[in-house]
């Protein structure tokens, strides 16, 4: 019965040590990829600092498989403030020739070869509007000084105009009468 108490206890410490081993190897682990994050940092290279500090870290922090190297968690927290692209705009199906955005900040206006332009909110990436009804490719969209308006322009001789507070389907008319003219001036067809 001790030479069982005895396995038991030295199979406990082995497995202790082991366990403790792991721990350094992973720590060890962290400390060169910590280093390489910061490489990555000095190369601009934010989004690939961020993903070597996250291999870093813990997967789970509720429930770690590695110690967590606090140096990591700092290089990680510097990647993610010099990353660029905030949000992704979703919603063209077709490739985005341009991108503007509004004179006060809070809109973005994307142009594409999906024959539409959308109006995001720049804050949130949502969709705010589709301004459709070209058949060839949208050439251009534009905000009004004021950003109160937008224009798009295309080879169908048609002008696509929209007001802030527009219905999300604005109108499409034919560009050859003045922007100012009356709707029916502009489409041929009442207002």
């Amino acid at each position: 019965m001790r030479f069982l108490d005895e396995s038991r206890e030295r199979r406990d410490r082995l497995d202790e040590e082991h366990a403790a081993a792991v721990r350094r190897a992973q720590l060890h682990e962290s400390r060169f990829l910590t280093e390489k994050a910061r490489e990555a940092l000095r190369d601009e290279d934010s989004q690939m600092a961020e993903l070597v500090a996250l291999a870093a870290l813990p997967a789970s922090m509720s429930a770690p498989d590695r110690p967590v190297w606090f140096p990591a968690v700092s290089v990680l927290t510097d990647a993610r403030s010099r990353e660029r692209q905030r949000m992704l705009l979703q919603g063209h199906t077709g490739g985005v020739m341009s991108a503007e955005f509004s004179p006060d900040g809070t809109r973005v206006l994307t142009v594409s070869s999906d024959n539409t332009a959308r109006l995001w909110d720049a804050a949130t990436g949502a969709s705010i509007a589709v301004l459709q009804g070209h058949t060839p490719l949208v050439r251009s969209a534009v905000f009004s000084p004021d950003g109160a308006r937008v224009v798009t322009a295309s080879g169908d001789n048609r002008g696509c105009g929209m007001r802030r507070r527009a219905p999300r389907s604005p109108c499409c008319g034919d560009t050859r009468a003045p922007f100012g003219a009356p709707r029916s001036a502009r489409t041929g067809r009442g207002s």
